[in-house]
């Protein structure tokens, strides 16, 4: 609960006296991308589990989340954004990569392949599908 609670007074600081600091978090980001070498504080995680579904009896209805600082939060989403933005800067992506790419959607994935298949039958074409449904 300790833990909780700084994160969140760590958070309400950051959002709201950000230009306090904005340079001290600026020179540790700098450091380690330059450096290659993360502070070893920021690869503190606790590890627990939260419930999917079903008994909750069972060990298996339950999957293992990370929770790790809100600074390592903010370090992860600068790589994630410096990578997205490379791979799309020189076309790394297909037209068929929609996960994780902003205005991409999985929802946006199942429509064109729906549309496809609608094209193909459209066509006289034949097309299969396959479902796998879990209950």
């Amino acid at each position: 609960m300790a833990k909780l609670l700084l994160q969140a007074m760590i958070l309400i600081r950051l959002k709201y006296l950000p230009k306090f600091f904005d340079i001290p978090l600026c020179i540790i980001f700098n450091s380690s991308f330059s450096s290659g070498i993360v502070p070893e504080g920021l690869k503190i995680g606790q590890i627990t589990a939260l419930f999917k579904k079903g008994d909750r009896k069972l060990a298996s209805n339950y999957r293992p989340v990370s929770l790790t600082s809100i600074i390592c939060k903010i370090m992860e989403k600068l790589i994630r954004q410096g990578i997205v933005d490379h791979m799309n800067k020189y076309g790394l992506f297909s037209d068929r990569h929609f996960e994780f790419i902003g205005g991409r959607s999985t929802g946006l994935q199942r429509l064109k392949v729906l549309d496809h298949c609608t094209e193909i039958l459209d066509n006289g074409g034949s097309s299969d599908a396959r479902f796998h449904i879990s209950v």
